[in-house]
């Protein structure tokens, strides 16, 4: 006689939980194996990202970090794109309007490739087929990054190198292009804004000026800098395929502490104290400017505008916190032991000028 298999001890709330996590987890895995990136080849969208990454790039070095790694900002932005751009070109007149096609910039160095967003004549003062077009690149961004955007009105580096050499690829394959604009939408609340500037002479020399740069630094990738900050502290990083190349073997996504990689001589350390120092000096005298302008507002609540900004300014109660000296009385009124604990250890940076040298001290 066969005893029958006891059945599967029921599921928990945080056994589904954790399933539910790991199902959506795999979906972006593969993601991002639908949709292929040959992480060697320098795109469009590279052009204003990382100079070492796109100098390891030109100088096709082979990825140490290959895989699919999640990038789910970059997925979503991609789901974002496709739900919006084809209900936007009907609206601005699908006639005159084309999305997502592969253009390719030619320069002295090299020929780069990319995909441009949306393409209208519909805003051109003329549909004549020579008549400059809009070029419209969408960037769907958290609502810090937007934030930024509608505080400063600026574009963000990368992106501008970006739209712009659609832009000029566009116009080199005979179709010219007018206005590059910027559509900002904020993935948190669907606000937008949009930036437009004409496409210049001026700003296709910025164009071919960064390329030549990368092309430079291509010849020694090891010493082209890094415009990120490292594993942990850049998304940017964190999915780079020459996250190891760039600082280290012990480098791992999502998790700081390679960057102490960069300090492997006297030279780099003191380089690194004094670039910490003058952070630390730029931070101080920040604070001590917006304690002013603290102090300035103190009494202005309200809402404001002067015709270009809007500015809200609120007071909120503190948040509340614990009476330490309440609490310790209380311990000692009781004969309790009042608890300690230590405080996290914290650098201290000193960073002085070296004695000149003399025959008993000689340079180093």
């Amino acid at each position: 006689m066969t005893t029958a298999a006891a059945p599967p001890a029921p599921l928990t709330a945080a056994q589904v939980s954790a399933r539910i996590e790991a199902a959506v987890s795999q979906t972006f895995r593969d993601c991002a194996l639908e949709n292929p990136h040959d992480p060697a080849t320098l795109s469009m969208s590279g052009l204003g990202a990382c100079a070492r990454r796109g100098a390891y790039q030109i100088a096709r070095y082979a990825p140490t970090n290959p895989g699919a790694p999640e990038k789910r900002a970059a997925d979503l932005g991609t789901a974002i794109h496709a739900w919006l751009l084809p209900r936007l070109a009907t609206t601005l007149g699908g006639r005159w309007t084309s999305i997502e096609r592969d253009v390719v910039l030619t320069t002295a160095h090299g020929r780069i490739p990319g995909t441009f967003d949306l393409d209208t004549l519909a805003l051109a003062q003329s549909e004549d087929a020579d008549a400059g077009s809009t070029l419209v690149d969408v960037k769907s961004v958290n609502r810090g990054r937007f934030d930024r955007v509608m505080a400063t009105g600026e574009i963000f580096p990368e992106h501008f190198t970006q739209n712009l050499g659609y832009a000029v690829a566009k116009t080199q394959q005979g179709r010219p292009v007018q206005w590059a604009a910027w559509l900002y939408l904020c993935r948190d609340t669907g606000r937008t804004r949009t930036l437009t500037l004409e496409v210049t002479d001026e700003l296709t020399a910025l164009l071919h000026a960064r390329v030549a740069l990368l092309y430079s630094y291509a010849l020694h990738p090891e010493f082209a800098p890094r415009e990120e900050r490292g594993p942990g502290l850049s998304v940017v990083c964190d999915g780079c395929v020459f996250l190891t190349r760039c600082y280290g073997p012990t480098a791992v996504p999502g998790q700081s502490g390679a960057q102490s990689s960069l300090a492997a001589s006297d030279p780099d350390v003191v380089d690194g104290a004094r670039r910490f120092t003058e952070a630390r000096e730029a931070r101080l005298q920040w604070e001590r400017i917006e304690k002013f302008w603290a102090l300035v507002l103190a009494d202005s609540a309200g809402i404001y505008t002067d015709g270009e900004h809007s500015a809200a300014i609120g007071y909120h109660r503190g948040a509340s916190r614990p009476d330490q000296a309440a609490m310790r009385q209380l311990l000692e009124q009781h004969g309790i032991p009042v608890p300690y604990t230590r405080n996290r250890p914290t650098m201290t940076v000193t960073l002085n000028a070296a004695a000149p040298p003399t025959e008993e001290n000689p340079a180093p």
